[in-house]
């Protein structure tokens, strides 16, 4: 009786099973269809729509790692013709964005290894811009970092750009030195670094640092041609800027820590800048532009960034009036703007008497107010308020 029972039972079992198995089946083969017919779509459109389509999907395209599906991959999934184009395209691989987060929560790392090692196989030849992203709470699974390191460091001959941030530990990179001879931008993100594994790298022109401090970092400084400094405070940035004589493009990212100065005041006189890009954050005024010359100054470019219900302080405005008064160059152009000339007077830019005005209002305040300081020496002003500039 009791086997009959069991025998019944398993019976009901496998048709549950059955069912279930046919259902799957049923599910396999509408997503099939589905599949065939989007297709057939694509092969149908005309080549230059799909071209365009391509062309639009793939421009800039970074192979991000975090991602489930990256773009790349994508592209080439739907349909062979669109496979055979991105696999003869070596530019799509050659991007990479790598976050160790991913890596390290990952329950199957190897895979996200043997993905970044097809991307490098297929971008061939192709210079690489490589970039690793390392958060706080990684730090105790960095393990991941040197396996990433040996994965991608025999191909640094090939890089032009290298980004690395972190908020814990820095590797010393002493396995790229000596092999960087194709890096031209260097970009920092750390807290802390001891290295010299950057110091040859013959073609390096742009360094990008924030809250980098340059004590213990040995670079070919006086070949930088471009310098953007962003979280530095006032101290690291006067170091890193007395170390980069011969910079001609310059972008200062100001924020709280750019306020205190511990040192005596020291001022650095850059003779190549022509243009210099002004980043105001968390509305403090910076002492940096009172401790700056640059003689060859043509374009002043300053920026607000639309923050929400935070407004630019006239202490900020007044900075960037004194540093005008400061310098004595004939400036070609001054280009005054935030994140969104179309929002409402709460999130407009703070004029210096401290009520709101719009960005070009801004601008012919600035001008009025420094007159006859300033007249003659402005060029044009702009602003990206969809106005004309104004003479």
């Amino acid at each position: 009786m009791a086997t009959a029972r069991s025998a019944a039972s398993l019976r009901a079992e496998l048709h549950e099973l059955d069912e279930a198995i046919m259902q799957l089946n049923r599910k396999l083969f509408q997503a099939s269809a589905a599949r065939k017919k989007s297709r057939r779509s694509v092969v149908r459109c005309h080549l230059r729509i799909t071209s365009e389509i391509f062309t639009e999907a793939a421009n800039g395209l970074e192979i991000d790692v975090r991602l489930g599906i990256p773009t790349a991959v994508a592209l080439a999934s739907v349909c062979t013709t669109w496979r055979s184009i991105a696999l003869s395209l070596p530019s799509l691989w050659s991007n990479l964005k790598i976050a160790l987060r991913e890596i390290a929560h990952s329950s199957e790392p190897h895979e996200v290894l043997d993905f970044i090692s097809l991307c490098i196989e297929r971008s061939r030849r192709q210079p690489l811009d490589i970039e690793i992203c390392q958060c706080q709470w990684e730090v105790e699974k960095s393990l991941e970092l040197p396996a990433i390191l040996r994965l991608v460091a025999p191909h640094s001959p090939r890089w032009t750009r290298f980004s690395f941030g972190s908020h814990g530990a820095l590797a010393s990179f002493q396995e790229l030195k000596g092999r960087l001879s194709n890096l031209r931008t260097l970009e920092l993100k750390v807290a802390e670094v001891r290295t010299s594994a950057f110091e040859d790298a013959p073609a390096l022109r742009e360094l990008r640092l924030a809250g980098t401090p340059a004590k213990h970092l040995a670079l070919p400084w006086t070949q930088l041609e471009i310098l953007r400094l962003h979280q530095m405070g006032v101290e690291n940035s006067i170091e890193v800027l007395q170390r980069s004589r011969n910079v001609q493009e310059l972008s200062l990212c100001f924020d709280a820590r750019d306020s205190v100065m511990q040192s005596p005041r020291v001022t650095v006189e850059l003779p190549h800048p022509r243009s210099l890009n002004m980043l105001y954050y968390n509305d403090k005024r910076s002492p940096l532009t009172k401790q700056l010359s640059l003689p060859a100054l043509a374009e002043l470019s300053v920026t607000f960034p639309d923050v929400p219900r935070q407004h630019v302080p006239s202490e900020a405005v007044d900075s960037v009036q004194a540093f005008l008064r400061t310098e004595s160059t004939v400036l070609n152009e001054i280009v005054m703007q935030d994140r969104d000339l179309t929002a409402g007077a709460d999130d407009r830019l703070h004029g210096s008497e401290g009520y709101c005005v719009s960005p070009l209002e801004w601008a012919v305040e600035l001008i009025a107010k420094e007159c006859p300081v300033l007249a003659g020496r402005v060029m044009e002003v702009k602003t990206d308020a969809g106005g004309k500039p104004q003479q």
